[in-house]
C-alpha cells in the first residue's frame, strides 16, 4: 500500500495516494515490528519530497526518528536525520540541516559505518553547495567518493563523480569540468545507469558548447536526445535540441 501510494503520487493522483498511505499506516498501527513501520514510512516521505511538499516529508521522517529513538536503533536514526537534512536543504533551511547532519555524523563515525558516513558526507556536500561554498562542497563529495570506492559501491561512486564535476561547472571552469564529466559518463555506461548517463550528457554538452567545441558536442547531444526521449524527460529533450541548434 505504501509503495502504491508512491506510484500514485508519481502519476499525480494525490488523493488516491494519500488514501493508500492512510490505509498503510492503519495496518502498521497493529504491528509490533518497528522495522516494517519504517519500511512503510519511507515511500511516503519520498512521495511528499518528490511532490515538493517538504513540510509533510519532514514530518513523516520525524516519525521514523521517534520510532528509532524508542527502539534505540542508531542506524535507522542516522538515516532519518540525514534524510531530514536533505529535505531541509531542498526547502531552503541550511542551518537547521547542518545541525541534523552533525547529529547523524556523531552516530555514524563511532560505529565506523562507512555507508552512512558516505551519505552524511554527500549531504554535507549538497548543503555547502546550496550555501555557495564550492571548496567545502568539493571536499565533502571527495570524502563520499572515497568511501564509495572503499565499499565497492559503483553507483554511489558514479554519483559523487558527477557531484564533483558539477561543483567545477558551477564555478564556470568548463574546460576543467569536461574530463570530469567524461569520466562519470564512462562509468555510468559501465554500470548501466541511464539516469546518471543523461545527467552527464547534459552537463558535458553544455561545457562543450560554452568552450566552442561544437564538433565534439554533436555526438553527445544526439545520444542525449535519444536517451531523453527513451526516458521521457521533456526538459532534457529541449536542452539537447537547443544544443544541436546553437
Amino acid at each position: 500500500l505504501s509503495n502504491l501510494g508512491l506510484s500514485l503520487f508519481r502519476n499525480r493522483d494525490y488523493e488516491e495516494g494519500i488514501a493508500a498511505f492512510d490505509e498503510s499506516k492503519d495496518l502498521c498501527s497493529h504491528l509490533d515490528d518497528y522495522h516494517v513501520k519504517v519500511q512503510c514510512l519511507v515511500p511516503q516521505a519520498m512521495a511528499y519530497e518528490e511532490a515538493q511538499r517538504h513540510h509533510d516529508a519532514f514530518e513523516i521522517v520525524e516519525e521514523i526518528v521517534k520510532i528509532a529513538e524508542a527502539n534505540n536503533d542508531d542506524e535507522i536514526k542516522c538515516d532519518a536525520l540525514t534524510t531530514q537534512a536533505k529535505i531541509l536543504v531542498d526547502s531552503g533551511e541550511p542551518i537547521v540541516a547542518l545541525d541534523k547532519l552533525k547529529l547523524a555524523r556523531d552516530l555514524a563515525e563511532p560505529a565506523n559505518d562507512d555507508r552512512r558516513l558516505m551519505n552524511v558526507f554527500g549531504a554535507m556536500g549538497n548543503l555547502n553547495l546550496s550555501m555557495t561554498k564550492p571548496s567545502a562542497a568539493e571536499s565533502y563529495f571527495e570524502k563520499a567518493f572515497e568511501l564509495a570506492v572503499k565499499r565497492g559501491d559503483r553507483q554511489s561512486e558514479c554519483g559523487y563523480l558527477l557531484n564533483q564535476a558539477t561543483v567545477v561547472f558551477w564555478q564556470h571552469e568548463y574546460e576543467q569540468a569536461i574530463p570530469k564529466f567524461a569520466r562519470a559518463l564512462e562509468m555510468s555506461r559501465e554500470i548501466g545507469d541511464s539516469s546518471f548517463e543523461l545527467i552527464g550528457l547534459r552537463y558535458l554538452t553544455e561545457c562543450l558548447g560554452k568552450t566552442g567545441q561544437f564538433a565534439n558536442l554533436q555526438p553527445h547531444a544526439k545520444r542525449g536526445l535519444a536517451l531523453s526521449k527513451e526516458i521521457g524527460d521533456s526538459d532534457a529533450i529541449f536542452s539537447f535540441y537547443e544544443s544541436l541548434i546553437f
